[in-house]
């Protein structure tokens, strides 16, 4: 799409409706530097909060990650916040435990594996 392609939903978002809310949100999390993460994860700050980024960090917490993990996690890799819980999160995890028969404490274990598990697809 382009530099500016990706980041025209900012251009486009009510400032007072999304923007701000999601800014508001992220900072809480821990985001110190709104504009490097607008940059590079565009649709972050014009998330929905109760809608998108509460049920994602909500999912991550019950599967078993403490909320200062899940905390950790989106704060190293803001994208996971971009992820679809149905389409990524659970088919992942599902493979990730039934397939491999791996637990949470193996995948807290291993952060180069929540790499290669979340990662879009």
């Amino acid at each position: 799409m382009g530099v500016l392609g990706d980041k025209m939903i900012l251009l486009t978002s009510s400032g007072k409706d999304q923007l701000r809310p999601a800014l508001l949100h992220l900072q809480r999390l821990g985001f110190n530097d709104l504009i490097s993460l607008a940059y590079h994860d565009p649709v972050l700050p014009v998330s929905n909060v109760e809608t998108t980024l509460v049920p994602k960090l909500e999912y991550l917490e019950g599967l078993g990650f403490l909320r200062e993990e899940t905390l950790g996690m989106v704060l190293r890799c803001p994208g996971l916040l971009t992820f679809s819980i149905k389409n990524n999160f659970k088919p992942k995890f599902e493979y990730f435990s039934v397939e491999m028969g791996k637990g949470l404490e193996e995948l807290k274990g291993f952060h180069i594996i929540l790499r290669l598990v979340w990662r879009r697809g």
